[in-house]
């Protein structure tokens, strides 16, 4: 059956209106790696495709971690990134069941192909004495690659006025680069820049989580480990709220979550140790940074592979719940899911022996705990479930299975489309020409 473009829209648009109560979740899959979205109804019944990284013009591929929904639409991290751009992980923002994506990171125009304009991009690629690098590629975001000539320059031509990431390296499959942010004017050549590859390292933008029209981010950069946010249409300055700050610990921001009511950020900010590590509170804007949970006593917390800590408040912001790996003084090792009410008591806990479990958040009406476990012996077979918080405890016998033995990278109840909110413009203007 054939639908105009005009008639999908309108049908995406009732779908999502609709505020059928489903669950999206990541299945990773094959090597190298690359991530599928579903959706189930929160029974686990009427399983769905919704997303991959097939249809993209250029970067066919992609892990997908990190899955948030927020007004109809799911943000999430991927390594997706046409040749080596200046980040390891972008942001991204897709409407369920398209093949349209926005993404958020490095800048506003990444991700946006086969846009012309007036305009050039010059500049050379050079060793720091001021030799050229011949043959070296070099990456503007949107338009794709070329390589250096014969005395080390390069130009775009038929480029359209804007932001742009532009990234040079050098040849011969080397990782090392030189990253710049440069703005295109009407009408006007850009340039010449001068790029000098010299550092191997990218950023990270990962953890995606959204407040009102901010969405924060962990942003890392060699050892600078921050929590910052940018607008969702990506067109102010990335916004820095925590720095990451602990001589004695030397470690990162776990996770966090800021609440939908108030903005208020919760974060666990741990490195094993006896002197570190603990659930801290923040404003929206980083102030009045505080410990609420302190986790120095909790015995050695485990890392391993495929066991990040994840933390989430509820919809009221009266709870938060969050996931660990614990091991005793026996070395015997356990699950754990805890729950906290909004000051940072203790409320209860679940656990199971040598698993792992991580929490994915809770259910719109703020009644269900969605999380995943898999055996210690096999990370990747992950079992999707929900379990209901009855009484400031979590109720075993509520424990419904929703997906069983996947390879499950990140999972999200899906909310709807609120009435404020509007659809990426670039997806409604290809849905109606």
């Amino acid at each position: 059956m054939y639908f105009s473009r005009t008639s999908l829209l309108v049908v995406l648009i009732a779908s999502v209106i609709s505020g059928e109560d489903r669950i999206a979740y990541v299945i990773s899959e094959g090597v190298p790696e690359n991530g599928k979205v579903y959706s189930i109804k929160s029974d686990g019944s009427d399983s769905e495709f919704l997303f991959d990284f097939s249809k993209h013009p250029k970067d066919k591929t992609g892990i997908i971690k990190d899955l948030n929904s927020e007004g109809g639409k799911l943000y999430f991290s991927s390594n997706n990134n046409y040749v080596y751009g200046p980040a390891r992980y972008n942001l991204f923002e897709i409407l369920p069941g398209q093949y349209f994506f926005h993404q958020l990171t490095p800048g506003e125009n990444s991700g946006v192909w086969g846009i012309s304009g007036s305009e050039k991009v010059t500049g050379s690629v050079k060793d720091s004495a001021g030799n050229p690098y011949v043959g070296s590629p070099v990456f503007l975001e949107g338009k794709g690659m070329v390589y250096t000539d014969a005395i080390g320059e390069f130009e775009f031509t038929n480029v359209a006025s804007g932001d742009y990431w532009l990234n040079a390296y050098r040849g011969g499959g080397s990782d090392v680069h030189e990253s710049k942010y440069i703005h295109i004017s009407n009408y006007a050549t850009s340039g010449p820049w001068q790029l000098i590859p010299d550092t191997g390292d990218r950023w990270s933008y990962e953890k995606p989580v959204v407040y009102g029209d901010r969405v924060y981010y962990i942003h890392s950069y060699y050892s600078n480990i921050s929590i910052k946010y940018v607008n969702k249409q990506a067109s102010i300055p990335h916004t820095e709220v925590l720095k990451y700050d602990s001589p004695q610990c030397g470690g990162e921001f776990d996770a966090f979550d800021v609440g939908k009511k108030s903005g208020k950020m919760v974060v666990i900010k741990f490195e094993q140790g006896s002197s570190c590590g603990g659930v801290y509170m923040a404003d929206k804007d980083g102030r009045d940074f505080h410990l609420v949970v302190d986790m120095t006593q909790w015995g050695a917390l485990v890392d391993y592979p495929g066991t990040q800590r994840q933390i989430f408040w509820n919809n009221d912001e009266s709870q938060f719940v969050m996931n660990a790996k614990i091991q005793d003084q026996n070395y015997n090792t356990y699950g754990y899911m805890y729950l906290f009410d909004s000051d940072g008591n203790y409320l209860a806990d679940v656990y199971k022996p040598s698993s792992i479990m991580t929490v994915y958040g809770w259910s719109p009406d703020g009644e269900w705990v969605l999380y995943s476990l898999s055996p210690e012996s096999d990370p990747s077979k992950k079992t999707l479930a929900k379990i209901k918080i009855v009484n400031d405890d979590f109720d075993i016998s509520t424990n419904i299975i929703l997906v069983k033995d996947a390879s499950i990278s990140g999972a999200t109840w899906m909310d709807g489309l609120s009435s404020e909110q509007q659809m990426n413009p670039a997806i409604i203007s290809y849905l109606l020409n």
